[in-house]
């Protein structure tokens, strides 16, 4: 327990309490005016309102004080614009009016109106797009930023890839993690419309992000900033990325680019490629040849974590587990593939094919 917040916060309540007693006491607005009964009024609503306080306080509590923050502007942003308005208003009834008597409710009604009105309008828009309003007020920002630290914005493909919970798990990522709530509004959106055969899968991505804001130690926040203007969501992860300086995992291979505008995207794929066992020329492995390869006499393996083997002469051992030698390592774009020669005794010489087209992998 925070001994000092825990001191303030009954202490603070206190001072309400006791205001509330006090007033109720000698303004005694209750059983004529009794100073018994007002003091006894008192201090039943003065302890009826202690648990409402704190409700208020925990429900206060969920939300960030960024929000706060966006809310308070917002509500001088809604005053300013409602001053204006009610010039403007004021200004368009003494006109209309020619000297006349303008009755009381002309002005008090339409005035709280406007009021309203402006405050809902400012508090809407800036929480709508707070991320874009450093963009046209260079020094407002809503969140912070140090050093080269970079928020990481998962995409619908990397939260697609059955991968994500167990990398996410691993606690690699240290900064925040951020799931855009438009992507859940899409997905929502598209399973109502799905066929039977499509909806499994969204299905299984919205689930997926339930359980990722379940992973403890991982700091994952819902972004709900939204761009109307756009209605790609690629477009709009771009651009949120771009407004909060943050980086994009995906499991989609042909976003790993550099972008022009600084927006790196980090590919799920690639970090896997880089973990897997680096096979070393002249290294002999066991493997087991599930299937023929392209090139006559060609066979082809897998290894645990998945990385192709062609087996040079190990197309007459298909179902049959032989021990090879690495002749060399390919890299591709469809992942790392590992050429070898299978140790056996033929007839011919063994040649080292390294000729394969991964798209024609099962």
């Amino acid at each position: 327990m925070n001994t000092p917040k825990t001191f303030a916060r009954m202490i603070t309540l206190s001072f309400i309490s006791v205001y509330i007693m006090l007033s109720i006491t000698f303004l005694r607005p209750f059983f004529g005016g009794a100073l018994g009964y007002n003091l006894i009024a008192g201090l039943v609503l003065s302890a009826a309102s202690t648990p409402i306080f704190f409700y208020l306080e925990s429900l206060c509590r969920k939300y960030s004080l960024r929000i706060w923050g966006t809310i308070t502007l917002g509500l001088f942003a809604g005053i300013f614009l409602g001053k204006a308005l009610e010039t403007i208003y004021e200004s368009l009834l003494l006109s209309a009016a020619a000297g006349n008597e303008i009755a009381p409710y002309l002005l008090t009604y339409p005035k709280t109106l406007i009021y309203l009105f402006s405050i809902h309008l400012a508090v809407s828009l800036i929480l709508v797009y707070q991320e874009e309003l450093h963009l046209s007020i260079p020094f407002i920002r809503f969140h912070k930023t140090t050093g080269d630290e970079k928020n990481i914005i998962l995409d619908e493909h990397a939260l697609g890839d059955p991968r994500i919970f167990d990398f996410l798990s691993t606690g690699i990522l240290n900064n925040k993690v951020i799931i855009p709530t438009f992507i859940t509004k899409d997905l929502k959106r598209k399973l109502e419309l799905a066929q039977s055969h499509s909806g499994g899968s969204i299905q299984r991505i919205i689930a997926a992000i339930d359980k990722i804001k379940e992973i403890k130690n991982l700091n994952v926040k819902e972004n709900e900033t939204d761009f109307s203007d756009l209605t790609d969501i690629r477009k709009k992860i771009h651009r949120l990325a771009k407004v909060t300086g943050s980086n994009i995992l995906t499991a989609e291979c042909s976003k790993i680019s550099k972008e022009p505008d600084e927006v790196e995207y980090i590919g799920i794929n690639h970090i896997a490629n880089a973990l897997k066992n680096i096979m070393s020329t002249g290294e002999s492995i066991e493997i087991k040849v599930q299937r023929y390869g392209k090139e006559p006499k060609q066979g082809v393996g897998y290894l645990e974590d998945g990385t192709m083997v062609v087996i040079n002469n190990g197309g007459s051992f298909v179902g049959e587990v032989i021990e090879t030698r690495v002749i060399s390592v390919k890299q591709t774009s469809a992942g790392r593939i590992i050429f070898t020669n299978a140790l056996v005794e033929e007839e011919e010489p063994s040649y080292a094919y390294e000729s394969y087209e991964p798209h024609e992998t099962v």
